[in-house]
């Protein structure tokens, strides 16, 4: 319930910035200007997630119907490459191997479709009443944060102050920070991939960019699609890339990645780690995301 409440709060928190702007332009009363940009966001991103969603099944098939053909000659070029004078590593039975294991995985999935189903149609139940929870939120901000407020006694009233904007600072600068991150490594891999001709680079660059979103592990995850997608279909152009690669993520964490977050968060690299990891005890995948700015 918790969780619910926390997610709910966040999402009214992200659209709270373009409700006021939405608000002083028109000059019209809060609810009505609430409800239509909910509406107008959640349209927009339906149709992103759809063309998202159609691009990446459309790259996969191509993928799934192109890879077998190439796999042999791969496997092949790989071979030769580990051979050690009389020592020789078989790739392609350690591949059937693992196909056939990633293959009896496949059907235990399917086996328990019926509970996939209902966990599937319980966070679809939970993705409604965030949003509907977000709405009341955000519809009667005002009136809550006043009710709030007023039941803080009068010589903590500096502290709560303090405790709101230290609140938005935290969650703004780290959602913001998040944000420019992931469209940043997406960038990346496109012109990577472009140069080097690495085929199904939607597919490769999405999947970063969601790496990129997961706090502290993120940056790593995140070299991992290209330079398999390199390694696959462009072999000739997996070392280049991979430096390539390594050098700008290098730059992104080490450079870029403190300077959003500093003016947010303003944390020793121990509480992030620290943040990470009780986030991920307390509450899973969620926590993981949300527990550096918890913590700041």
């Amino acid at each position: 319930i918790l969780l619910i409440l926390f997610l709910a709060w966040l999402l009214a928190f992200v659209m709270s910035a373009p409700v006021a702007w939405l608000e002083d332009r028109l000059d019209a009363p809060r609810g009505p200007v609430v409800v239509t940009t909910y509406v107008l966001v959640l349209v927009v991103l339906g149709f992103a997630l759809f063309y998202t969603g159609a691009a990446i099944t459309q790259q996969v098939g191509e993928l799934a119907e192109s890879y077998p053909q190439s796999r042999a000659s791969i496997l092949a070029d790989w071979e030769s490459s580990l051979e050690l004078g009389r020592l020789r590593v078989d790739l392609t039975d350690l591949y059937v191997g693992a196909e056939s294991q990633v293959a009896q995985l496949g059907r235990q999935i399917v086996d328990q479709a019926q509970a996939i189903a209902g966990i599937t149609i319980a966070a679809l139940g939970s993705l409604l009443l965030i949003i509907f929870l977000s709405l009341y939120m955000l519809m009667d901000s005002r009136r809550i944060l006043t009710r709030l407020r007023s039941a803080v006694p009068r010589r903590y009233r500096d502290e709560a102050d303090l405790l709101e904007r230290s609140t938005v600072r935290a969650f703004g600068g780290f959602l913001r920070a998040q944000l420019i991150l992931a469209v940043v490594m997406a960038v990346l891999v496109a012109l990577v991939g472009t140069i080097f001709g690495i085929p199904y680079l939607f597919l490769w660059a999405t999947i970063s960019a969601l790496a990129m979103l997961i706090p502290f592990f993120g940056p790593p995850l995140a070299l991992v699609p290209p330079i398999v997608g390199a390694a696959l279909f462009a072999g000739g152009s997996v070392l280049p890339v991979a430096i390539i690669l390594l050098a700008a993520q290098t730059v992104i964490v080490n450079w870029l990645q403190p300077r959003l977050m500093r003016d947010a968060l303003g944390l020793h690299p121990i509480l992030v780690l620290v943040g990470l990891l009780v986030g991920a005890q307390v509450a899973g995948v969620w926590g993981a995301l949300f527990g550096i700015p918890v913590i700041a």
